[in-house]
């Protein structure tokens, strides 16, 4: 057996794997939201930038996020949203590799970042919600622990 050509192998496999999960995965919560929005629309579009995967509580397992206004239903793309935003939906993968709800944030999109080594999201959301006077728009700041969605602050 030619143990250099099964390694290479091996490590083509390992390369895609990731990718092909993640896939994956985004496919599962899809299928979730596709079963939501048939309950109020004839035909549902997805958009390319309606899902978002990769670790976002650090358990090392793939999470997903949804953002809505990436989303057509009937042909109105973003027709969940208001004055307020659009709900930006949080899916976290359990150890047994399905999906569980943790919530939704109203706003105007999102960031990942790090504050002080510990990865955040950075919602926009609207100024009426938070203490800034005279504001359009603010920043909340929260962060997924374990299957929980927690507010950190609202700069």
């Amino acid at each position: 057996m030619d143990w250099k050509r099964l390694l290479g192998f091996a490590s083509v496999l390992l390369a895609w794997a990731p990718t092909a999960l993640a896939q994956d995965e985004i496919a599962t919560v899809k299928a979730r939201e596709q079963q939501e929005y048939a309950l109020s629309c004839q035909e549902t579009r997805f958009m390319p930038e309606a899902f978002w995967s990769g670790d976002i509580n650090k358990d090392g397992l793939t999470d997903v996020i949804v953002q809505s206004s990436a989303i057509a239903c009937d042909n109105e793309l973003g027709s969940e949203c208001d004055a307020l935003g659009c709900p930006i939906r949080l899916y976290v993968q359990t150890d047994d590799g399905l999906f569980s709800y943790v919530g939704q944030v109203r706003g105007f999109g999102y960031s990942l970042r790090y504050n002080y080594g510990i990865r955040v999201l950075a919602f926009k959301i609207g100024g009426n919600r938070c203490a800034k006077v005279n504001s359009n728009r603010c920043l909340m700041i929260a962060r997924v622990e374990g299957r929980k969605l927690v507010r950190l602050s609202t700069e």
